[in-house]
């Protein structure tokens, strides 16, 4: 997330996925000689002025200027995709289908999906947990993941579903017919791709009255402070209450660590932008754990 123009203060959690990013990024805003971090029970300010954060997550701090800027760049249309793949074929080997801020909102997911649903497409189903779900409400899921490793585990972990085509694949070369698909998914994945583009791909692809459903990540801006405030502790207890631990092994800290290096995000303001050129009438909604969701419908041609 190194960018010339950018200042993002990110916020690592321990309370990570597997097969998603739970990257918290915060757009932060470098004011001379005083940088503020938050959410933390413990906080230690040196000569610099710098804050560091301590406790239970890790600060990624990059400034690029003494002045305020409050512009984020887009997602990158260069990011190497072979880099994304061994992340991912890294993070596969560790594994572990545990709670996370992505299958949290499975259950918000699955209300969007369209009644007698034919062919569902899942552009990074990582290790086809959500396949597994879109399975019981689709007669066929197409499931594409760049990992080869992911796929992979995401076979093993699906051998009694039939309906379901795993496929390691990068979804931007593929062409698909047009209104091939009833429903298109895709969860924290879309940040890697050209937005416009891979938006303008899978309206083409969707049939009429299909159904898109986004959920990502989003970079936060100074005004998203308060929300993020709430979320803090709110995400802590949750990933207590759901695996008996908030941290989750080194190994799986390191590795996302090392994949969020590059990742680069939205703002919201950014992406309703684009839905209002591409995609008239999209619902995007933030939600609590740092994620939004992209509903949009595909409404006949009048």
């Amino acid at each position: 997330m190194l960018h010339d123009i950018d200042m993002p203060f990110s916020l690592w959690s321990p309370m990570r996925g597997i097969s998603t990013n739970d990257h918290i990024p915060l757009n932060f805003v470098r004011i001379p000689n005083q940088c503020i971090t938050y959410g933390s029970a413990e906080i230690q300010t040196g000569l610099s002025g710098k804050a560091t954060l301590r406790a239970w997550y890790f600060c990624s701090l990059h400034l690029h200027s003494s002045t305020i800027i409050s512009h984020t760049k887009a997602m990158t249309n260069t990011l190497d995709m072979a880099t994304i793949q061994a992340d991912f074929d890294r993070l596969a080997l560790l594994s572990s289908e545990t709670w996370d801020h992505n299958n949290h909102y499975h259950r918000f997911l699955l209300r969007q999906i369209p009644q007698h649903c034919s062919d569902v497409l899942e552009i990074g189903c990582g290790s086809g947990m959500f396949a597994r779900l879109l399975a019981q409400k689709a007669e066929h899921v197409l499931a594409l993941d760049l990992s080869p490793q992911m796929i992979s585990l995401a076979r093993e972990r699906s051998k009694q579903f039939t309906n379901i085509d795993f496929q390691v694949a990068d979804v931007q070369p593929l062409e698909f017919s047009s209104g091939q698909f009833d429903c298109v998914v895709s969860i924290a994945t879309l940040h890697h791709l050209p937005m416009e583009d891979i938006l303008t791909k899978l309206k083409a692809a969707l049939a009429t009255n299909g159904i898109l459903i986004v959920l990502d990540l989003y970079q936060a801006r100074l005004t998203d402070l308060p929300i993020s405030l709430i979320a803090i502790p709110w995400n802590l207890v949750l990933k207590f209450l759901k695996t008996g631990h908030i941290m989750e092994p080194k190994a799986v800290r390191e590795a996302w660590a090392a994949h969020g290096k590059h990742d680069s995000y939205l703002t919201l303001v950014q992406l309703r932008k684009i839905c209002r050129e591409i995609l008239p009438g999209a619902r995007v909604k933030r939600h609590l754990l740092w994620r939004y969701s992209l509903i949009w419908k595909k409404i006949p041609a009048s």
